[in-house]
């Protein structure tokens, strides 16, 4: 098959399908991770609404982060809340959905 071909069923697997419409809104800001090495420069993206999720799929997620690669990083959220020292926290909304 073509290259095409091949990318066509990965396309369609958008774990964000369903989620977001038109003009779901969120934040956006510069952080940084926070479990070590506590990288900087990272962008975060929240969603203004929260979405609700199955306590089954919370603990199917738990299960999957303490088998993951990095297993020592997990529950290790031990960055305190940093200052925003001028940062901007912005907020937008998405203008068309794709997919």
């Amino acid at each position: 098959p073509d290259s095409q071909q091949m990318l066509a069923p990965a396309w369609r697997l958008n774990p964000y399908s369903g989620l977001f419409s038109e003009g779901t809104e969120f934040y956006s800001f510069l952080g940084s991770l926070t479990t070590p090495p506590c990288t900087p420069n990272l962008e975060w993206v929240v969603l203004r609404q929260s979405i609700p999720i199955a306590t089954k799929d919370v603990f199917t997620f738990e299960q999957y982060l303490k088998k993951a690669p990095q297993p020592d990083s997990y529950g290790m959220v031990d960055r305190p809340v940093q200052p925003l020292n001028g940062r901007p926290i912005k907020v937008g909304s998405i203008g068309k959905v794709v997919g």
